[in-house]
């Protein structure tokens, strides 16, 4: 393959997931239960990106709680966890695995390896200054996470915590 072509399947495959997202992101805010929310994401991730899980932590009372997760792994072992000990860049930015923004002696990091998961990224659910959860997706093989996807993936992110919000604004009334 060359590298043109290598260039216009990868835009291919960022015109792909950006368009999945943009219904994703349209879908969401149609959505009038959390569980439901979180069934979408899940569902959305699994199916675009072909993930081995995919697991969504929600703060609830003071911990991040795993609320949704599917595929074949034992994360709710690091479930429940402090929200005051969660990295802060968690919520800031959607990252991978070959970023380096977490301590090697952090809980996710030794969790991953431990498990065998190889590729992973993050993807904050949150809207302005609204730290409602974290999405993880993993393989247990090598996979390459071009740039381009996290910001399509953060405002993913940032329509799921609108949707929430508004539950819970319809909640509260």
């Amino acid at each position: 393959m060359t590298n043109l072509e290598t260039k216009q399947s990868r835009e291919e495959f960022i015109r792909h997931i950006e368009e999945h997202m943009k219904q994703a992101s349209r879908k969401l805010l149609k959505i009038n239960s959390r569980d439901e929310i979180m069934t979408v994401l899940g569902e959305s991730f699994k199916e675009l990106l072909k993930c081995d899980f995919v697991g969504i932590g929600l703060n609830l009372n003071g911990c991040l709680r795993l609320h949704y997760l599917s595929g074949d792994i034992d994360i709710e072992k690091i479930f429940p966890y402090p929200t005051d000990k969660v990295n802060p860049i968690l919520y800031e930015r959607s990252i991978k695995s070959d970023d380096n923004y977490l301590d090697p002696d952090s809980v996710l990091i030794q969790y991953f390896k431990k498990s065998g998961i190889d590729s992973w990224f993050t993807v904050p659910i949150t809207e302005d200054h609204s730290d409602l959860g974290i999405i993880i997706v993993g393989y247990y093989d090598t996979r390459p996470f071009f740039n381009e996807m996290r910001e399509l993936f953060k405002e993913l992110g940032a329509y799921a915590a609108i949707a929430m919000k508004m539950i819970q604004r319809n909640e509260s009334s």
